[in-house]
């Protein structure tokens, strides 16, 4: 038996996010027994598009006597109890990690910052996934897990190195993004000040937006869905980077969208691709999404500047999912490791 883990296991569900491979059907396992340990034996048991996609395949292995050291495997000592839910069925040899135990495997890995496992995890819980391949730097698609979800696998653990720092991470996330850019603008306003963020309250992501009664006239669509949308306040805060549309038409169609969500109450603040990788220009846009809720930003001290200047740096710099395979896209363009600035947090 084998399983998949790790880096090549994230990937893999970026693989079936983007149709390159099937989805597969959960199993009850009750331990790792029987695993296949040598470079020989381990990739064998991989068809050649699975094996392709991390630099090494990573696999999980109940005991450190069964490691072995290779240029094209690397072992994963997983010797805790895991809840029976923890792994999908590719073939009958063939295991890979949950979605839910692939967080919590890159919260064991320190290099990735709870900033990162927040945004790794709100890949998992949102509709995308990074892919170079794809014209948008992306494909879109449903939720593989939620929040909810990723907490309760954390909750049925017991002993697993990362618990700690995955639920820190979770408490920065929201479920329901649909592109990297949004889950980068949700993570720079809602973050805590201490992480470089604004300490906005969470919003809504893609939430839906009936149209009823009257309002009909407006148009023929029931309903339009909102980046975020602070639900109560009636106030949503809108993405619009041109990599983020398909074609023309539907930038006119998200225009034509926004104009209709103005005429229903809603109280609209949009921030252009431009505006947010300008530290100046998205931090008016806070300033006007503050107001818009009904109060007014305190006015930053240079510590609180320089922090929302780093956080802001590394989230608006499409370069930054090249720091590790666990954060790079599915066929990226550039070698991963080659982007060094991150927080530390």
């Amino acid at each position: 038996m084998l399983c998949l883990s790790h880096a090549t296991a994230i990937n893999f569900w970026r693989a079936v996010g983007s149709g390159e491979q099937p989805f597969p059907s959960r199993i009850i396992v009750s331990g790792l027994l029987d695993c296949v340990t040598t470079e020989k034996a381990v990739l064998s048991m991989i068809p050649e598009n699975i094996r392709t996609l991390s630099s090494k395949v990573d696999f999980l292995v109940p005991g450190k006597q069964m490691v072995h050291a290779s240029k094209r495997i690397r072992a994963h000592v997983c010797s805790a109890c895991l809840p029976a839910s923890s792994f999908f069925r590719l073939s009958d040899q063939l295991l890979v990690s949950s979605p839910e135990l692939c967080f919590l495997q890159a919260a064991h890995m320190r290099r990735n910052s709870r900033i990162a496992l927040a945004e790794l995890g709100m890949e998992l819980t949102g509709g995308y996934s990074l892919n170079d391949a794809a014209k948008r730097g992306f494909t879109s698609h449903k939720p593989l897990t939620n929040v909810a979800a990723l907490r309760s696998f954390i909750d049925a653990c017991h002993g697993v190195s990362g618990m700690g720092r995955a639920r820190e991470a979770l408490a920065f996330m929201s479920d329901g993004s649909v592109s990297p850019r949004e889950t980068q603008c949700n993570l720079a306003l809602t973050l805590p000040g201490e992480h470089g963020g604004y300490d906005f309250a969470k919003p809504e992501c893609n939430a839906r937006v009936d149209v009823n009664g009257g309002d009909r006239r407006l148009t023929e669509q029931e309903y339009f869905s909102a980046d975020m949308m602070w639900r109560g306040a009636e106030v949503i805060f809108e993405y619009d980077g041109d990599a983020d549309h398909g074609t023309k038409a539907d930038s006119d169609a998200d225009k034509n969208r926004r104009g209709i969500l103005a005429a229903l109450g809603k109280k609209v603040i949009v921030c252009t691709g431009a505006e947010a990788s300008d530290y100046w220009r998205f931090d008016r846009k806070a300033e006007q999404l503050a107001r818009a809720l009904g109060f007014r930003l305190p006015l930053p001290d240079d510590d609180e500047i320089s922090m929302r200047m780093r956080l802001q740096g590394v989230l608006f710099n499409p370069s930054h999912h090249y720091r590790s395979e666990w954060t790079a896209p599915l066929h990226p363009k550039k070698p991963c490791g080659t982007f060094d600035q991150y927080t530390s947090r």
